[in-house]
């Protein structure tokens, strides 16, 4: 245990120390692709699956020194738009409601035309062809640079779009490098599929579209409309083949649900297709299960600001019922819940294996000896009070270079053995691109950290032993703290 403690307690860099000296790897640059919702409809829990592993990976190799550079590919086109710009002169509220409406409720209106639109086209083939041949209509207008009523709707809905998105991701400290939309890959797209026509590897088939043969097995890959507009693979080609020019990246990795499986194999096979074999090797697809349940074009959405209201509302009355909560003041209750809230969608997600699926639920977030985001910000607030009613021992404690013996008691052993697991527990989190290797490890940790808080009294002990005892809890406390905010938690220090 030489100096184990001490380094747990006062690393600046917790995780490159542990994890980075088993790891030793080259430092690599590496695009990460995550988040990436659809532009006119709300953020759904859906994609806060993607927004949350993303980030935890984005954290967890930065901490090791990697060169991260992340991209939120937003869904900003496709033949959806186009229901949007048709239904939508119909659906518009009058200009005074519409300039006093919240974003949140802009988007809602979106939706609904949306979902009124596509109910409409399943019931009219007619209109589901006029929508179609607006939509390649719009497409030719945005490749060409040319002004339209359509593209002029098209571009208000992403600016209210971005507004929104931008105050939530504030609220879940998500933090991506660059925004960019699959719109401004259409032009690109075009020029990539005609090169692929004179070179005979695309080619128009009987019905006039523009297709790949994948493995020559008969199957075909769909690169462009019989109407002459692009599809999802195409632009995803041109958006790869952008990437690697602009940043030149050792690796390419896209946090998207496993349903995706199948459209990263075509698009690898495509690549090599073309040339491209040492592009396709460098894409890797980090996938998850899905969040059951949700279907925008059923006009079954679970918004996450609809969510995190819920969220505070329950966290609020956990708050004032619980007898062992410190806080009085009103704005600092508010505060509080609100913590709880946005850290129980974070655990209550991230504590399960990325690849299972399940259904987003409240029940027992806010239940006492629970394994839940409670747990992990009760545990964290109690260390931090053991720090400050014994803060004249911090300097002592401070000034230690080598571990003091450790105590030869149950609680102190089981502390110091979960402790030393913490290294292992990166390298797992790390090597697997898993948060709940890490989540669960910080759920154990509560616990054994409860429970030895309770036996391993601090005040009133012989100062040897006090100074023995903080230092074990006050590591405890900084691998908490560290684990939290690499889920992206907000580690509360009073409760």
């Amino acid at each position: 245990m030489s100096n184990y403690l001490c380094r747990l307690r006062r690393s600046p860099n917790i995780v490159r120390e542990l994890a980075g000296e088993r790891l030793k790897m080259k430092r690599q640059k590496i695009v990460i692709d995550f988040s990436s919702p659809n532009i006119a409809k709300p953020f759904h829990i859906g994609n806060m699956r993607s927004t949350l592993i993303g980030m935890f990976i984005q954290r967890l190799h930065r901490s090791l020194d990697h060169e991260i550079v992340s991209i939120n590919h937003l869904g900003d086109w496709g033949t959806q738009f186009a229901y949007l710009a048709s239904g939508w002169p119909s659906t518009r509220p009058i200009a005074s409601q519409w300039e006093s409406m919240p974003d949140a409720e802009r988007i809602r209106l979106f939706t609904d035309c949306y979902v009124n639109s596509n109910h409409r086209a399943r019931e009219n083939p007619q209109y589901r062809a006029e929508v179609r041949e607006l939509f390649a209509k719009m497409e030719k207008d945005l490749s060409e640079n040319r002004q339209s009523k359509e593209l002029d709707l098209w571009r208000d809905i992403k600016d209210v779009s971005l507004k929104y998105l931008d105050v939530f991701y504030g609220r879940f400290n998500v933090d991506i490098d660059h925004c960019i939309g699959e719109s401004e890959y259409v032009r690109e797209t075009n020029i990539l599929i005609d090169r692929l026509l004179a070179q005979g590897i695309v080619y128009k088939n009987t019905q006039g579209l523009c297709v790949m043969d994948e493995d020559g097995s008969g199957k075909y890959a769909i690169l462009r409309k019989s109407d002459g507009s692009t599809v999802y693979l195409s632009r995803e080609i041109a958006c790869i083949m952008h990437r690697d020019r602009k940043f030149k990246a050792d690796s390419y990795v896209y946090v998207v649900d496993r349903a995706q499986h199948r459209h990263f194999e075509q698009l690898k096979q495509i690549l090599d297709r073309i040339g491209r074999e040492d592009l396709a090797e460098k894409i890797q697809h980090i996938s998850y299960g899905r969040v059951i349940g949700l279907s925008t074009r059923k006009g079954q959405t679970e918004a996450v600001e609809e969510i995190v209201a819920k969220g505070r509302q329950l966290a609020l009355d956990y708050v004032s019922r619980s007898p062992t909560i410190k806080v009085t003041d009103p704005k600092e209750r508010i505060s509080v819940a609100e913590n709880l809230a946005i850290s129980t969608i974070i655990v209550s997600d991230l504590k399960r294996a990325k690849k299972s699926e399940y259904r987003f639920s409240f029940e027992n977030a806010f239940a006492e000896n629970q394994n839940n985001a409670v747990l992990l910000q009760e545990r964290h607030s109690r260390l931090c009070s053991i720090e400050s009613h014994n803060s004249k021992l911090l300097p002592a404690v401070e000034e230690l270079t080598v571990d003091p013996d450790a105590e030869n008691n149950p609680e102190s052993r089981r502390l110091l053995h979960h402790l030393r697991e913490f290294e292992g527990v990166l390298v797992s989190a790390f090597e697997n691109n898993e948060p709940a290797h890490l989540t669960v490890y910080l759920m154990r940790l509560s616990n054994i950290a409860g429970s030895a808080a309770s036996a391993l009294q601090v005040r009133d002990q012989p100062e040897k032993i006090a100074i023995q005892r903080l230092l074990l809890l006050s590591a405890a406390r900084h691998v908490l703290k560290e684990g939290m905010k690499l889920l992206g938690v907000d580690p509360l220090e009073k409760m």
